[in-house]
């Protein structure tokens, strides 16, 4: 049990870092170094349950499979996160204007001072460096 909050904050940055590089880097290693090498050989294939044939690589090797799981990961936790920064933000702001807006009656913008518009941005997540330290 961690005592203070320093202990506690990293530890669970130990914790969060290696559980994302498991999950991110399981597919890519699982297809690099397991897929395809205890299959046994034509006539005597391993099975799993004696029901299933363990999976195996293409002919031409397992470099095609590799190239095109870690090109899927990085275009699509790329595109992902900057959506998630950018996309996402973006959206809940025009909703939220929309809703004032039916609230007021009126299709113009509405003139907010200033106070009110600093009340209604996006909350700030505890640990919104955190992520942003973990996404590099």
């Amino acid at each position: 049990q961690p005592r203070t909050e320093s202990e506690w904050e990293n530890s669970f940055t130990l914790k969060m870092f290696l559980f994302q590089f498991v999950n991110l880097n399981s597919s890519t290693f699982y297809i690099a170094f397991f897929l395809g090498r205890f299959t046994g050989h034509p006539g005597a294939y391993l099975r799993l349950i004696n029901r299933w044939r363990l999976e195996e690589c293409h002919p031409s090797g397992c470099l095609i499979d590799l190239c095109m799981q870690m090109g899927i990961i990085m275009v699509l936790k790329q595109t992902w996160n900057n959506f998630m920064e950018l996309g996402y933000p973006l959206i809940q702001n025009w909703w939220t204007r929309r809703k004032v807006r039916q609230e007021h009656g009126t299709e113009r913008k509405v003139n907010f001072p200033q106070w009110e518009k600093d009340y209604n941005l996006q909350p700030m997540n505890a640990y919104g460096l955190f992520d942003e330290y973990l996404e590099m």
